[in-house]
């Protein structure tokens, strides 16, 4: 089970609360975060031992699940740790804290280069003089056997003296490596930047002149104002970069030097080996250009262009070869041998565009992958950061609800982005069920598992959902009523049961992570509870079940420990005390009030109970429950149109709750609305027929209207349901007076006075009509 110390509370502090949180280093004190990727986030950070300002990189937690990008992060820090040069970010240092790996930089007070030229609009000279600097950090890397392989302006750091930094080797490219961190035919690196090879997924040919072609495209939009090729999609880019040419620059923009031009060409050459063969050549170059010296960059020739052109268009060429044949009467070879050839062109061609098809198809879905994981990491760590919320008094039950509302409409569209990934109705049903939306979280649990039924994580919280529901159905105010709800709400723990049983051996942190979930705090404490549940409910066992949450929350203290211990706890008092730990440990948290309603309630504290209620409801004013349980106190204090307005609303929220349309109807029975009580008792019944308080109510409405005989049949009911209640004795002896069987009468109020406590105001009353009817 995680500790105090785990990847929530750090995850909060990336979000902005406490800049301390995502890891501690007694070396470096983590300041504002810098920046984050799909893969890490960037944090400025103080030295205390060498006193000076650093960067520090952090893997995040849920994309660190993945072998792959841990393998990628420790690429990068022994890649760049080897590297030292002007023009390359200096790293300093390297580890992992608890897991989480990290990457100690030099801070560069600067900014992207793309930001610093929208800023400051050098012309072309300034350009070149960025660039040629930037490729000279490149061939420090290439000397040392590293390709980059994802140049982009985005990782060229200009600082405020004006130097520009390489940095970001996260997918460096090791030369004689055997290490390989991708499928074969899968493409790595930003698409406009890619080099031909890079697109047809050819691992084994990624050579320094595969960064040239990143600094030359990142040349030509410098130059042009748009990269080399764009495209509507990743497929049609990646055909674009294999197979076409870009237009020459100067023909987007006539005020580009030549020389520029035909530097930014030669190193966009489709062809690797008549690119420049290093950075420090393209660097060369531009220095060239820089000093007024002739450049090594020349224009393809004609000829080769028009070689280029019949290359990739072998169909064309051919067509038009065979028209000039005819046209010369020179038949060089037969028009059946020509379309033969025509055709096995078409066929070559084809097979080739399949090809890159599919390989661009495998990294569109590798880069869907990708998008989906690091939208998931987000959103996830923002639910842990709000959920969490709810322990922090400082927080206003309003703000709570808005960032939560916000969070489940972006995880709705995520559902819509991605409705194979079980994962975000997994998402979802977290924050519905910690709201208490049973229903809902159920199912969205059951959508994900339907698709995906081996999703673990899913079935475990199914399971919890179940139990709780279940749990939910039991409360009643008479022991009685209890057993026959326990009776009727057995199927949902038997469905409970069967969603743990499916995940039996397959839960916790590492089948958590296995999905792209990060284990947090709660899970651990969901963890215990589930088995607390299954030890109550299932085995039977209350003071098992107590004894093992009481044990787990002086190990890790949470909230939901005491609230189940509080409810488990058997006696009023010591009940109260538990519930009030809750709340102070969680008070932005509704369900420990509506629980300590009740407990103040049965002590014989309403007005407290109704206040405890209402705060329930200020914190979650789509609580049903709380509504109820307020009716219910406001009918029983006689305030009746308080009771009504309270139960209607319960009702709004939850059509299905019987136990809301009893409480009205007992509320309307007192106002004299006897025909709309009747209307809602018989409504509850037909939603649950186990329900007592609704027998008495119809039953004592048909006896005001002077109807024996339903209110002895409606009553009987309840008293077969709840035998233990004098309330429903004396209200049938009534009923057997209008009918003048007073024999049956006498029996029912000596039941009455016999189960009554002491202290029951009807005990007078009853006594006397007792006597009476003994001294006819």
């Amino acid at each position: 089970m995680s500790g105090p110390e785990d990847w929530a509370d750090r995850v909060r502090g990336s979000l902005g609360g406490d800049p301390s949180a995502p890891f501690r280093l007694s070396r470096y004190e983590l300041q504002e975060r810098l920046g984050e990727g799909s893969t890490a986030l960037v944090y400025a950070a103080w030295d205390r031992e060498l006193k000076r300002q650093v960067a520090i990189k952090v893997l995040r937690e849920v994309v660190g699940m993945s072998e792959i990008a841990r393998e990628r992060f420790r690429r990068e820090a022994q890649a760049a740790a080897g590297l030292s040069h002007p023009n390359l970010v200096t790293v300093y240092d390297a580890g992992a804290v608890d897991g989480q790996a990290y990457l100690v930089m030099e801070r560069v007070q600067g900014r992207s280069l793309g930001d610093y030229l929208r800023d400051r609009h050098p012309d072309e000279r300034g350009i070149a003089m960025i660039l040629e600097r930037a490729a000279r950090g490149v061939a420090a890397a290439h000397e040392k056997g590293i390709v980059h392989r994802d140049l982009k302006p985005a990782n060229i750091l200009v600082s405020s003296t004006g130097d520009p930094k390489v940095g970001d080797f996260g997918m460096a490219h090791v030369m004689d490596s055997q290490m390989e961190l991708t499928k074969t035919g899968v493409p790595l690196g930003t698409p406009l930047y890619m080099a031909p090879e890079q697109v047809q997924g050819k691992a084994n040919a990624i050579t320094p002149r595969t960064d040239v072609y990143g600094l030359g495209a990142i040349l030509y939009e410098l130059l042009s104002g748009h990269p080399p090729h764009i495209a509507d999609s990743i497929v049609d880019l990646y055909g674009k970069i294999a197979r076409d040419e870009p237009a020459p620059p100067r023909k987007l923009n006539p005020r580009i030097p030549p020389e520029l031009e035909a530097i930014a060409l030669k190193a966009l050459d489709k062809e690797p080996e008549r690119r420049y063969a290093t950075a420090a050549l393209f660097a060369d170059d531009l220095a060239r250009y820089l000093e007024g010296k002739p450049i090594l960059a020349r224009p393809a020739s004609p000829i080769y262009r028009l070689y280029r052109r019949m290359r990739t268009h072998r169909v064309a060429l051919a067509a038009g070869l065979a028209a000039l044949a005819v046209v010369g009467g020179v038949a060089v070879v037969g028009q059946r041998r020509l379309r033969a050839l025509e055709e096995e062109r078409i066929k070559d061609r084809r097979a080739a565009n399949e090809e890159l098809q599919r390989t661009s198809q495998a990294s569109l879905e590798a880069k869907k992958r990708e998008e989906s994981f690091k939208r998931l990491s987000n959103l996830w760590a923002r639910m842990v950061s709000i959920l969490e919320w709810r322990q922090q008094a400082s927080r206003r039950p309003d703000e709570i609800r808005k960032e939560l509302s916000t969070l489940l409409r972006e995880v709705s569209t995520y559902i819509s982005d991605y409705p194979d990934l079980p994962q975000g109705y997994y998402l979802r049903a977290r924050a519905l069920h910690s709201g208490g939306s049973y229903a809902a979280a159920e199912a969205d649990l059951t959508r994900a598992l339907d698709r995906t039924p081996d999703f673990n994580p899913g079935w475990a919280l199914l399971g919890q959902v179940r139990m709780e529901r279940y749990i939910e159905r039991l409360y009643a105010w008479s022991e009685s009523e209890r057993k026959v709800r326990r009776k009727q709400a057995e199927p949902i723990l038997h469905d409970a049961e069967e969603a743990l049983r499916r995940c039996e051996g397959a839960t916790g942190k590492a089948e958590s992570e296995r999905w792209g979930l990060a284990w947090t705090r709660a899970d651990g404490v969901n963890e215990m509870l589930v088995l607390a549940l299954r030890e109550r409910y299932v085995g039977n066992n209350m003071e098992g079940a107590r004894a093992r949450l009481e044990d787990a929350h002086k190990k890790t203290p949470a909230a939901e420990y005491c609230e189940f211990i509080g409810v488990w706890s058997g006696e009023a008092t010591r009940a109260l005390t538990w519930m009030d730990e809750a709340i102070a440990r969680a008070p932005n948290w509704a369900r420990p009030y509506v629980n300590r309603s009740n407990i103040l309630l049965v002590m014989g504290e309403r007005p407290k109970a109704i206040e405890s209620l209402t705060k329930a409801i200020e914190i979650h004013p789509e609580y049903a429950i709380a509504y109820d349980h307020r009716g219910w106190f406001y009918c029983q204090g006689g305030q009746l149109e308080e009771a009504i307005s309270d139960c209607s609303k319960a009702l709004k929220l939850d059509p299905l709750m019987a136990s809301a349309l009893a409480h009205r109807a007992e509320a309307r029975r007192l106002e004299g609305d006897r025909r709309r009580a009747l209307q809602d008792a018989s409504e509850a019944l037909e939603l649950e027929p186990g329900l007592s308080t609704a027998w008495v109510v119809r039953g004592h409405t048909h006896l005001e209207l002077g109807e024996a005989d339903p209110a002895i049949s409606d009553l009987t009911k309840a008293i077969e349901i709840s035998s233990n209640d004098a309330m429903y004795f004396l209200i049938r002896a009534l009923a057997f007076q209008m009918k003048k069987d007073f024999k049956r009468m006498e029996q029912d109020l000596d039941q009455a006075l016999r189960i009554a406590t002491p202290d029951w105001n009807n005990r007078p009353a009853v006594q006397r009509m007792l006597d009476e009817l003994k001294r006819r």
